[in-house]
């Protein structure tokens, strides 16, 4: 989950220049590759036997 940490970084980092729109493209990517996982995460729970 490195992504989650990179987006953190630039959401506290921002004043220091780059690209204004960087915390909330990187929030957003990070936002998406947790909820991939999740979503993959709990389908090969639910396809596996008891």
């Amino acid at each position: 989950m490195g992504t989650v940490v990179h987006a953190i970084s630039h959401i506290l980092d921002r004043d220091l220049g780059g690209n204004p729109s960087d915390p909330y493209t990187l929030s957003a990517l990070a936002l998406a590759v947790v909820a991939g996982t999740v979503l993959r995460w709990r389908s090969t729970r639910e396809a596996r036997p008891d």
